[in-house]
C-alpha cells in the first residue's frame, strides 16, 4: 500500500538529506518528492507510523 505524507516545512535539499538520514535507519521502502513536499511510504499502518515518527524526529511537521 502506498501512503503519501505531506511535509510542511520541506524547503531545500539539506532538508531532504535530514529526512533521508532518519528514514535510512527504519529500513522502510520510501521516496522523497521535493517538488511536492512529500514522502511516499510503501507499506501499511505500522510503516506509516514509523515514517511519521522519523520525519518528526528530523524536525519536520507531517500533515
Amino acid at each position: 500500500m502506498k501512503k503519501i505524507l505531506n511535509v510542511v516545512n520541506l524547503e531545500n535539499e539539506n532538508d531532504v538529506e535530514k529526512i533521508k538520514t532518519e528514514l535510512k535507519d527504519t529500513r522502510l521502502n520510501y521516496e522523497i518528492s521535493f517538488e511536492h513536499k512529500a514522502v511516499i511510504i510503501y507499506g501499511g499502518a505500522d510503516e506509516h507510523r514509523v515514517a511519521v515518527l522519523a520525519i518528526r524526529k528530523a524536525g519536520f511537521e507531517v500533515l
